[in-house]
């Protein structure tokens, strides 16, 4: 036993003095292979040590409190373990610490207050075997207990980023301003709180993982090991970007697998960001209005000033309204509308509305529910001239009154509900042109009035929803569209369900939106419409809200190619499956960085070569393509079909020069056709030409348009 133990010490004596080795020739040191494996054991075996060095002191301090009798050689043992364990680790440790990615104060911190703690735990042990005050034992414990404790804290912000520990607790309390629209930067105010949330925890001055900080414009221009971050302008052949629309599986992608993802939109900003020129000084504003960047831009920073045109209340003034009963609040940060919620029908006086008259033009939002308001009050509401939404539901009015409300010119949202009104009291009510949404369930309406209240009040949505705690009405679940596969070859039909009993079901097949009135109702499976269906279905049922809306786009295709060669090979980081991509019945989506649906063109026309084994009959050949005007991406400037019996052969079957779009507009996925003669065919010669320059309207006209393709569709 005795030579185990001496054999044991004589172990962490050696262990100890390559520590010391290695700390001091690190630099010079080239680790093989297998030591590096070793080094990248360290994060698994690391707790135990900890667990057991902080277990050594404890028992250690404990003992010498008087507070246990546990002997002497317990405590001895479980230093040594500790002392043994924490050196191994350690070396682990520095065997990691020499691979690319690992730099910064943080990894300093950490590389020596963990070898501290390891080499003060070995120096604890031998002190143990000597006679001193127990006094000093427990300062040279707690001193190892605090670097363990330290070495752990900055090994969790090598691991998670900086603040790991407080992280929740700074984001509870962050107090980030938010800046006006007119004064928000792009990169300040949204790029860079992007980058500090899902990357700077590696890429940061502490730890500049890949020698890459982001914590300063400068260190974005600066770059990492691999070079510039970026090409402002060109976004795919940035650094940045071709990491980030890497899949995620790819040990390249960032940010890690194991790290928050950037979201879609977060994603597309950055894109966006690259593309508009990686500037760090430019505006929000200074973004066309219906760019597809400055929607994203506006959804991030909530800038709900740019869509009023009012001063906001004085702020003395809002507190002074707020009372144990009546809630005065802004709609958003920094936003100058006003909210308002008046409750207790005990305390309740028409002095209360009047009151905030101080507010008039900023109130936007007025809830009374459960009041009791009567008639005359509706001549005070009336005087909130930019007032959006009143609900006035479980209230006292009888409706003989709702004729004042027509000052109110932005009134779109009227709820009525469980009052006296009845239908000849809602006449007034074609007269208020802003009106979308009018609620009136639990009324003296009848079934028969409110079918003719929705002919007369065209273009609003006249709901009767039903809430069991009479307090809030129901919302009807949007229709279930049961039908996975989006590409057919032949006829094909899509059925439609609803879980809610009696609910009827309205769809519409030609793009526009299904409403209680006008759209087709379902009774049986929806037949397709074309090449391109594209299925929009509401559901709707008396004593419920309708239901927001399902949809789908479906495809037909009469006959699938053998094979199909592009001639002009799209963008590799849009390439797809290369000319399987138009034949594999796998439909992209709307999204155009979808790596896995989509092949990029930009610049050259694309040229493709289509063959079918046994000749069959065409009438059209339809590109189904995606349009994001935001994106660049536009249908092509001309589309040419040449097809004949042999690929020597070929005539010209058709040319079709699409309209462009006139203007921004959101994204969308559509076709485009070309149809001839019916003509027997074995090959085809499909030519479509990407836009030259993007139009004038367009913020960065005169660059190249791109097309996006992912089907041919053969009819």
């Amino acid at each position: 036993m005795q030579r185990l133990t001496r054999f044991a010490e004589n172990l962490l004596f050696v262990l100890n003095v390559f520590i010391i080795f290695l700390l001091i020739f690190e630099q010079q040191l080239m680790l093989p292979p297998w030591l590096q494996v070793v080094g990248r054991m360290h994060p698994l075996v690391l707790h135990f040590p900890i667990v057991m060095v902080l277990g050594a002191m404890v028992l250690y301090i404990v003992r010498h409190s008087g507070m246990t009798a546990i002997s002497e050689d317990v405590i001895k043992g479980a230093v040594f373990a500790a002392a043994l364990l924490s050196s191994l680790t350690v070396i682990m440790g520095l065997f990691l610490a020499k691979e690319d990615g690992y730099s910064g104060d943080v990894l300093l911190w950490h590389k020596w207050t963990g070898t501290g703690a390891a080499l003060a735990s070995s120096a604890f042990y031998h002190y143990l075997s000597l006679n001193y005050p127990p006094i000093i034992g427990k300062v040279a414990a707690g001193v190892v207990l605090a670097c363990i404790v330290v070495a752990g804290h900055f090994g969790a912000a090598l691991t998670h980023g900086e603040d790991f520990l407080l992280a929740p607790f700074r984001q509870a309390t962050s107090d980030r301003v938010v800046p006006p629209l007119a004064e928000a930067l792009i990169y300040d105010d949204v790029v860079a709180p992007i980058l500090e949330e899902k990357c700077a925890s590696c890429h940061n001055a502490s730890k500049a993982k890949g020698a890459l900080s982001l914590d300063t414009p400068d260190d974005l221009l600066k770059g990492g090991k691999d070079g510039p971050l970026f090409a402002a302008g060109q976004p795919f052949k940035s650094l940045l970007w071709q990491r980030i629309d890497l899949p995620e599986d790819d040990r390249k992608h960032m940010p890690p697998a194991n790290k928050p993802q950037l979201s879609r939109s977060e994603a597309e900003i950055i894109f966006h960001w690259i593309r508009s020129g990686a500037d760090f000084r430019k505006k929000i504003v200074d973004v066309h209005p219906a760019d597809t960047f400055r929607a994203l831009l506006e959804r991030r920073i909530r800038p709900t000033d740019a869509v009023y045109n009012f001063p906001p209340a004085d702020p003395e003034v809002i507190e002074a309204l707020n009372t144990a009963y009546r809630v005065v609040r802004p709609v958003a940060a920094n936003a100058p509308a006003l909210a308002v919620n008046i409750y207790n029908a005990g305390t309740y006086k028409t002095q209360l509305l009047e009151d905030l008259l101080k507010v008039k033009d900023q109130v936007i939002s007025l809830d009374l529910n459960k009041l009791p308001v009567v008639d005359s009050d509706i001549k005070v509401i009336a005087k909130f001239e930019n007032l959006q939404k009143l609900y006035l539901n479980f209230t006292d009015i009888s409706g003989a009154t709702l004729g004042d409300l027509k000052p109110l010119k932005k009134l779109g949202v009227l709820s009525l509900s469980s009052t006296k009104i009845a239908a000849h009291h809602l006449a007034p009510l074609s007269e208020f042109k802003s009106l979308k949404q009018l609620y009136i369930w639990n009324t003296a309406v009848t079934p028969e009035e409110i079918a003719e209240l929705r002919i007369k009040l065209e273009g609003v949505a006249v709901e009767t929803g039903f809430a069991a705690d009479h307090s809030r009405p129901l919302r009807l679940p949007a229709p279930r569209i049961e039908q996975e596969r989006k590409i057919f070859t032949g006829d094909f039909s899509v059925r439609i369900d609803h879980p809610v009993r009696g609910a009827t079901i309205r769809y519409t097949l030609d793009g526009t939106e299904p409403d209680s009135v006008t759209g087709l109702i379902y009774d049986s499976p929806v037949q397709a419409a074309g090449s391109i269906t594209t299925l929009k279905a509401r559901a709707y049922k008396a004593g419920w809200y309708g239901s927001e809306r399902s949809g789908a786009v479906f495809y037909q295709t009469r006959y699938t190619p053998d094979t199909v060669i592009l001639k002009t090979l799209p963008d590799k980081k849009y390439s797809a499956k290369g000319g399987e991509t138009l034949r594999d019945h796998e439909a992209g989506d709307t999204n155009f960085g979808s790596r896995g649906g989509w092949l990029g063109f930009q610049g050259d026309p694309v040229d493709m070569l289509v063959a079918f084994t046994h000749p069959v009959e065409l009438t059209r050949i339809t590109l189904s393509m995606n349009c994001d005007v935001g994106g660049h991406i536009f249908p092509p400037s001309r589309f040419q079909v040449w097809g004949g019996q042999t690929k020597d052969h070929l005539e010209l079957l058709g040319t079709v020069v699409p309209d462009q779009p006139k203007g921004y507009m959101p994204a969308v996925q559509m076709g485009l056709e070309c149809v001839f003669k019916p003509t027997r065919i074995t090959h085809l010669r499909i030519i479509a030409e990407p836009l030259p320059q993007l139009p004038k309207w367009h913020q960065y006209k005169g660059q190249k348009g791109w097309l996006f393709l992912d089907e041919l569709l053969f009819n």
